[in-house]
């Protein structure tokens, strides 16, 4: 019955993916849930994820020799991918956290640091607003979701060389503009 549902989803049969999710998501979520925890929404965002991913790449998809271990083991390798993603987040906030708390300035500095921050955001709009909308898009993908270049690449559908080119312009382009503005607090 697998093999004929793999099957069904590789020629592109909506029902059988369907009938996939219905017969697996019950397995997933309770193998997803011991993996994280007892993340409910973490492992029913990943399922989504799972069968969202089946269905866009199913005619590359290989025969699967069991069905319910490979979809196992895909839930698995997004689980862990996501909580990679969360960890790193978590430690660049407790970093950034960390930091400043060390650097409690006192209220001049408060007053010449916020007016120095409302010149510098307007200049940063004023450069992010000179990219491209794809470098916006990516740079948006990069740091605000912690996608790496290869999730970038699937994400927007373009090859993974093109994503790199498009941060590296991007950031050589705020680098350049900002440079001048940043060396001079310095």
């Amino acid at each position: 019955m697998d093999r004929e549902l793999w099957q069904g989803l590789q020629d592109g049969q909506k029902q059988a993916v369907s009938q996939l999710f219905d017969k697996y998501y019950q397995r997933l979520y309770n193998y997803g849930m011991r993996l994280t925890s007892a993340r409910e929404e973490m492992v029913r965002d990943s399922i989504q994820v799972l069968f969202f991913k089946l269905w866009k790449y199913r005619q590359t998809l290989n025969q699967a020799e069991s069905v319910k271990a490979y979809l196992l083991s895909s839930l698995r390798r997004i689980l862990l991918q996501k909580l990679r993603q969360e960890k790193a987040r978590s430690e660049r906030n407790y970093k950034f956290i960390e930091i400043q708390l060390n650097a409690v300035p006192n209220i001049e500095e408060k007053i010449f640091g916020l007016e120095r921050y409302e010149q510098l955001n307007s200049r940063i709009k004023q450069v992010c607003q000179a990219l491209s909308s794809r470098q916006n898009e990516i740079l948006l993908l990069r740091y605000d979701h912690g996608l790496s270049n290869r999730e970038i690449s699937e994400v927007l559908g373009i090859n993974y060389q093109t994503v790199r080119n498009h941060l590296t312009r991007a950031l050589r382009n705020i680098r350049e503009e900002l440079g001048e503005v940043i060396s001079l607090d310095q």
